[in-house]
């Protein structure tokens, strides 16, 4: 019976870097959490569930729009002012009888900025969208990371309790065997013993790993604004490539459309933006002036 000892305590290193919760003589069998009501996880259905649920997202998407909204201003002239003047009226009646009275006079004016202005502003507010729209799709980048992150992880959980409940049911195996050996004679008192202490450790084990995986589980819920204590499948892999892709596709693909690096770009863009146009506005902006001919005097 003594080689089988090293063969099941070589099982243990699955749990390795887990602490030992309390051990118990007499373990039961751990199951593994069945699918909810929604079946088995899938990456695809929880990253849509999380992009789909995540508030940050929806904050950052009405700021792009808002973005969006404020472009086509910033490269408009302003507003026109029109002003109505009148002089020595008599009120109520507004009776322009009155010596030194003036009759009302109606003036148009309309600010035109220094030329190149609005067109640096327009890029400005043009700047701003892309970058708002960058924040977005890096925030994006970032909910997924956490959902695919937390997906891999409760499906490595629940693969370790998979083992682990195959484990525990040779450990019992072995303590079934030298028990029973002990008990006709043929078996020593230290493997019975020994059975019984990896049974006790496995059991404490499993016990963590499932604290561990509840734990994960609340996680992912508190990700897809689900109740903490919703039920939560087991995920299920999609199929994998068989090869991956070479470096330097891999590292295109990690620096081109990452929104990250974008939004730096435009930032330094934005920046050379801001700097023409602050060059500018030391020349001055021009009005011009219409003014309704006033009658002449009696």
């Amino acid at each position: 019976m003594r080689p089988r000892a090293p063969v099941c305590l070589a099982a243990l290193a699955v749990g390795a870097l887990l602490t030992p919760g309390p051990t118990a003589a007499q373990a039961p069998t751990y199951e593994l959490p069945g699918p909810s009501l929604d079946g088995a996880l899938t990456l695809t259905g929880v990253v849509a569930r999380a992009l789909d649920a995540n508030l940050r997202l929806r904050a950052m998407h009405a700021a792009a729009e808002a973005a969006s909204a404020r472009r086509p201003e910033a490269s408009t002239l302003p507003d026109p002012i029109l002003q109505l003047g009148i002089m020595n009226v008599g009120l109520p009646g507004f009776n322009a009888d009155l010596p030194a009275s003036m009759a009302p006079s109606v003036q148009l004016m309309q600010m035109f900025p220094f030329p190149g202005k609005l067109g640096l502003k327009g890029d400005i507010a043009t700047l701003d969208e892309a970058m708002a729209v960058s924040a977005l799709n890096e925030m994006g980048w970032e909910v997924r990371a956490m959902a695919a992150t937390m997906f891999y992880d409760l499906y490595a959980l629940d693969r370790r309790v998979e083992v682990m409940n195959e484990t525990l049911t040779l450990l019992r195996n072995f303590q079934q065997v030298a028990r029973a050996m002990y008990a006709s004679g043929m078996g020593r008192q230290a493997d019975v013993l020994r059975g019984d202490v990896e049974v006790a450790r496995m059991d404490g084990e499993i016990r963590s790993m499932s604290a561990m995986r509840r734990a994960m589980a609340a996680r992912l819920n508190a990700l897809l604004d689900l109740p903490a204590e919703a039920p939560v499948g087991s995920p299920v892999l999609d199929a994998l490539p068989a090869t991956l892709p070479s470096r330097d596709t891999l590292i295109a693909w990690a620096v081109e459309p990452r929104p990250l690096l974008a939004r730096g770009r435009q930032a330094v863009e934005q920046a050379g933006s801001r700097v023409a146009l602050a060059r500018r506005e030391l020349w001055p902006c021009y009005t011009a002036t219409r003014s309704s001919p006033r009658p002449a005097p009696p």
